[in-house]
């Protein structure tokens, strides 16, 4: 991962799953990624998904690089203790990485 590598998450929520997601009006602007691993994915993420994912789980300070390798994040019941009280619905993350290489993960779910 490049030094200069930034990320940016758009959230969506759907009440059906049918094509009617529609923005959420919070955001989580552009940052490097290394702020984004100890701020976001950290508070909210990293705990959710630890038990169902190879992706990094630390404590203190994200130190980089990330390891070169696959990550996987299985289909399972995420934990959401950690998230602020939501709707029931669909919801999409739209994760997009912004530098020497632009790319993008998108994560779908429904809560209920």
């Amino acid at each position: 991962m490049q030094t200069g590598s930034k990320v940016e998450v758009l959230k969506y929520r759907s009440e059906n799953g049918v094509g009617d997601s529609r923005i959420l009006p919070f955001e989580l602007e552009r940052q490097h990624i290394y702020d984004y691993m100890d701020s976001f994915y950290k508070m909210y993420v990293m705990n959710s998904i630890k038990a169902c994912s190879t992706l990094p789980v630390f404590e203190g300070p994200f130190k980089p690089p990330f390891e070169n390798r696959v990550y996987v994040l299985d289909k399972r019941q995420f934990n959401l203790d950690d998230y602020p009280n939501v709707l029931d619905g669909f919801y999409k993350a739209a994760l997009l990485g912004h530098g020497e290489v632009t790319w993008s993960m998108n994560f779908t779910g429904q809560l209920s």
